[in-house]
């Protein structure tokens, strides 16, 4: 378990140095020239403004890859004289970067009080990592870290950690300098940064140089007066990342998105101590504790995201198959029938449905409903001799359904 936890922390700690390297370039770049920009000649006083507000265009577009995070609170509340019952939803998000690389840490806990005493019936704990690996959001790799405890399906700890492939489909697109399929807040952002690269990139007959070599030449000789060089790689790194903030634009304001995730998890699973199990047709309960396992599993999961200006709705649905254990057996001998093996052959897989709307009320306060479906085709399960000496099956429970309802605030 605690391999788990250092990985975790070794995620984070690789992940925000990388994002922290990557923002500090191109805004430490722009805040290194304003200075100089003021002392130099650009043409005249409005020509020297609007190229200073193109360079805080710039660093706002690339705070969209800021530390983000969010708070969600949920409580339901039932009290007589004698007794009472309360039950908090509680969550927290934390995201930096987008593109070409995103960290995002996620928990999430479910806490019943009864007459005042606590007991946490839901809890999970998710890091992951995301990078594009080839310019393009059409391709991403994943790996991640996660911890959950689900009370109802008796699992008392649950760590999975893995990697994979997305494939991504964003409907957001460039077209003519302007934003295609994107909210309203993305269509202004790409057309603001297809407009003023098009003022300081682009040339004519009777201006063969472009407004930014022009701008370029000035600075140089302005810094070779006070014995100094401009740096042309950090001075090109400006105008070099219209691309990929054009594509950090689309992939954060995209109306629609389409992706098809396929990995590998390695879990460990240690389900509650004295675990109940079950048998519907007998109406019957047993309790048995059991061994904690670990196995490989191989994952395939679709997803889709639609946003608005005012909602976003997302759907996944993860399918978790067991590689070296495709089939699960139970065996047992039964000898009070015909002498032979009693064997229960059920194929090992998850089923994990997630889908939740999300309606803003505010820049920073909105108002979310999920809804979380699992299924377990082979949960754990022993034999038991009913009243007749009949093999019967007792096992844990098999799905579980989650609805919640909370206000969420982002900042």
């Amino acid at each position: 378990m605690k391999t788990t936890y250092y990985l975790s922390f070794l995620m984070l700690c690789v992940s925000f140095s990388v994002f922290a390297q990557q923002k500090k370039n191109l805004n430490k770049i722009i805040d290194e020239l304003i200075p100089h920009i003021a002392v130099v000649n650009i043409g005249n006083t409005n020509e020297k403004e609007h190229f200073v507000k193109y360079l805080n265009f710039l660093k706002k577009v690339e705070d969209l890859k800021r530390l983000k995070g969010s708070i969600e609170f949920g409580f339901v509340g039932n009290e007589v004289d004698n007794s009472n019952l309360y039950t908090i939803n509680t969550g927290m998000k934390a995201n930096y970067g987008g593109y070409p690389l995103e960290v995002e840490a996620t928990t999430n806990i479910q806490t019943q009080v009864t007459n005042g005493k606590f007991e946490e019936n839901l809890s999970s704990l998710d890091i992951s990592m995301d990078y594009h690996p080839f310019n393009n959001l059409t391709h991403e790799t994943y790996v991640f870290v996660m911890r959950t405890k689900n009370k109802f399906l008796g699992i008392n700890q649950r760590y999975e950690i893995g990697g994979g492939y997305v494939f991504n489909f964003y409907s957001g697109k460039e077209v003519d300098g302007k934003g295609k399929s994107l909210t309203s807040k993305g269509k202004d952002l790409i057309k603001k940064l297809n407009d003023n690269h098009k003022v300081y990139s682009s040339t004519t007959r009777r201006q063969p140089k472009a407004k930014r070599d022009k701008i370029k030449d000035v600075l140089n000789r302005h810094f070779r007066r006070n014995g100094q060089s401009l740096d042309a790689d950090k001075y090109d790194t400006i105008y070099n990342s219209k691309v990929e903030q054009q594509k950090s634009i689309i992939k954060n304001f995209s109306k629609h998105r389409a992706a098809l995730l396929v990995g590998f998890n390695y879990e460990l699973e240690q389900t509650q101590d004295s675990l109940t199990l079950f048998n519907k047709d007998l109406d019957s309960t047993f309790n048995k504790t059991f061994e904690a396992t670990n196995l490989f599993r191989f994952v395939i999961a679709p997803k889709y995201t639609l946003k608005g200006d005012k909602f976003k709705w997302s759907n996944v649905i993860f399918f978790k198959i067991g590689l070296l254990n495709l089939v699960d057996d139970i065996v047992i001998p039964d000898e009070t029938i015909s002498n032979q093996l009693v064997t229960d052959k059920r194929a090992d897989y998850w089923m994990d449905l997630k889908t939740s709307f999300e309606f803003k009320i505010s820049e920073q306060l909105s108002f979310v409903s999920t809804l979380n479906y699992v299924y377990d085709n082979a949960p754990k399960r022993i034999y038991f001799d009913d009243a007749e000496g009949i093999p019967r099956i007792a096992e844990a429970e098999q799905s579980f359904t989650g609805i919640n309802f909370t206000l969420k605030y982002q900042f």
